[in-house]
């Protein structure tokens, strides 16, 4: 379903059946003024994502009249401060997604260290001290019901672990938690610089920074500890030894399978994945052999550029493996121009016939796009897997 433009939209949309917020369903608390609707993007050749506050165009939240206990803000943030402004912000087509002000309590311990800023309380520490001035924080807030907190848990290990790798900023992941019926994710606030798009500079930086988090996560591990989600749909990320059983068996295989369980894939797709699987030892031929600490779902919508002009990553479904599988979701909705793939090869190069490999891992996320939002996406797959067959 292609989103139209005859209501103001609130948080998202994207053209591939995704949700949006419309006036309608707003709370009567909300003041409506004119705002621009975003035009309706092709399902496959793209997705649309707005960010920050920018999300919000044409409404405005007035914190007075703000019901912030409908969505349990002042128990979310009773140890950090005062809840001073919410408004909604693009968090994608699963999660309401809100950017939360918090006057923070006036205490500190200390130096301040870290990401925390003057307010916050180290609570592994003995005294605390009054802060001479009150300070806020922005904090990004997402929520879903209660069953959506192992998502939420899974996200926090992938920004930990990519973190870790210290080659591109990530948001700090600061709570996460159910409160009654609802799950809760709080991580830092990253304002972007927008737009994106012709940023030369931007995305070639962009690509060395990917390349260095895969060049300095390398190894031979082969999947996570745990599953994790891409969207509402489970990601299987079961160790193995060997890289062309996990992509059999724990991406094209998991997605037809359930494709074909639901009805939504057909018999000649069916056929045509199942030859791809049997014949993945030849068509992946030639990758490098070491794995790499992955992103998972890189698109534009999981990627920005911060006010000094860095790469931010975010909404990651971490795992390891060959480095070209994280080009999957980049070549379908990253919407990277040539500059991001040239310092990328600049950083680290890619084995001759990547992109022909790549188309592997397209078909996976297209599979996964056709399991979570139906037949649309059916005339993707078909192409995809027969590109993968023509060693496109």
């Amino acid at each position: 379903m292609k989103p139209g433009c005859a209501t103001t939209r609130a948080r998202w949309s994207d053209g591939a059946g995704k949700r949006s917020l419309t006036e309608n369903h707003l709370p009567e608390n909300i003041r409506r003024f004119p705002a621009r609707c975003p035009p309706a993007p092709d399902p496959v050749a793209g997705r649309l994502r707005f960010r920050g506050i920018r999300a919000a165009e044409g409404l405005i939240f007035e914190p007075d009249l703000m019901r912030f206990s409908d969505l349990r803000l002042a128990e979310l943030f009773r140890s950090h401060g005062e809840v001073v402004d919410c408004r909604p912000v693009a968090g994608g087509c699963i999660s309401d997604a809100w950017r939360v002000q918090v006057r923070l309590v006036a205490r500190i311990d200390g130096p301040v260290h870290g990401a925390n800023p003057p307010g916050f309380v180290d609570e592994t520490s003995g005294q605390s001290t009054v802060s001479p001035a009150a300070v806020e924080r922005a904090f990004l807030v997402k929520t879903k019901t209660a069953a959506f907190l192992e998502p939420y848990q899974r996200e926090v290990e992938g920004l930990r672990a990519l973190a870790a790798v210290g080659a591109v900023r990530v948001p700090e992941p600061i709570q996460v938690r159910s409160i009654g019926d609802r799950a809760y994710l709080v991580t830092e606030w990253i304002e972007s610089a927008e737009p994106n798009s012709g940023n030369g500079a931007f995305f070639e930086t962009f690509g060395r920074r990917l390349a260095a988090l895969h060049r300095l996560s390398v190894g031979r591990r082969i999947g996570s500890d745990s599953d994790n989600f891409l969207g509402a749909s489970r990601q299987i990320n079961r160790p193995s030894d060997s890289w062309e059983d996990f992509v059999a068996q724990n991406r094209l295989g998991i997605q037809i399978r359930w494709a074909t369980d639901s009805g939504k894939a057909d018999v000649t797709l069916r056929r045509d994945v199942d030859r791809v699987i049997e014949s993945l030892g030849d068509l992946l031929h030639g990758r490098a052999e070491e794995t790499c600490l992955l992103h998972g779902d890189l698109w534009s919508g999981n990627y920005l550029r911060d006010l000094d002009g860095q790469p931010v990553i975010f909404d990651p479904a971490s795992y390891h493996g060959c480095r070209e599988a994280e080009f999957g979701m980049l070549l379908l909705f990253g919407g990277c121009p040539a500059e991001f793939f040239r310092g990328y090869e600049e950083e680290w190069p890619l084995p001759s016939g990547w992109r022909r490999r790549a188309e592997i891992y397209k078909l996976y996320h297209l599979l996964n796009h056709l399991n979570l939002f139906g037949e649309g996406y059916l005339s993707a797959c078909r192409r995809s897997v027969g590109n993968v067959l023509a060693g496109v």
